[in-house]
């Protein structure tokens, strides 16, 4: 019986899960795994990437791609949405049921868009 190989995140993998995100963009964690880390599935990096970027729902994030410097970004105006309305849950802004979140998204993002045309 062959042992299964230990995993370990850490600073590298972190490096190349940014790099992929970069490269590919939000949404494209397959692609990632296949070619930067191929000892995590394509689930496992949409997970690291939820605590990367601070955001539970990634879907207004798919096809982003951005740098070090705009990830940090984004995870720093959702902890600051998250932390205002008490919805930072776990190291991510998690939606609320009365739409709070969303509109909250989405006025930061009409003041500072996330998305470079």
């Amino acid at each position: 019986m062959e042992e299964e190989q230990e995993r370990k995140w850490g600073e590298d993998e972190k490096m190349k899960l940014i790099k992929g995100l970069e490269l590919y963009g939000i949404g494209h964690f397959r692609e990632i795994s296949e070619n930067l880390l191929p000892n995590w599935s394509g689930n496992d990096l949409r997970v690291k990437c939820m605590r990367l970027i601070g955001r539970q729902n990634l879907q207004l994030y798919k096809e982003w791609k951005g740098t070090a410097d705009d990830i940090t970004h984004e995870y720093e105006r959702n902890k600051a949405i998250g932390m205002k309305l008490d919805t930072w849950k776990g190291g991510v802004l998690v939606y609320d049921d009365d739409g709070l979140v969303l509109s909250a998204i989405e006025e930061s993002n009409k003041l500072d868009p996330p998305f470079k045309l």
